[in-house]
């Protein structure tokens, strides 16, 4: 019973460590679908072919558009972080 307990916590952790990476939601503007994850947030827009995964107006986007989604994106960073932290510790444990 013990050793299929430990093994649900260390699945449990693994498909959440995995959960970090996969998108997290996705966001519609015009023609444009931009696609996000936990680690997008945590990391930041370097470019923005990076989050956009619809052909449209990628190309227009400004820095300063890219600047003001970075600075939203590391206001939330600690939660997101605070939600998948559990994660990793229950990967560790199992």
């Amino acid at each position: 019973m013990v050793k299929a307990a430990k093994l649900m916590v260390l699945v449990g952790g693994v498909i959440g460590i995995l959960a970090f990476f996969l998108p997290f939601g996705t966001f519609t503007h015009g023609k444009d679908e931009v696609s996000f994850s936990g680690f997008v947030i945590v990391k930041g827009i370097e470019t923005v072919q990076d989050v956009v995964t619809t052909a449209g107006e990628a190309d227009v986007i400004s820095g300063a558009d890219k600047k003001e989604a970075n600075e939203v994106l590391s206001e939330i960073k600690g939660l997101v972080l605070a939600f998948f932290v559990p994660s990793l510790l229950l990967a560790l444990v199992g």
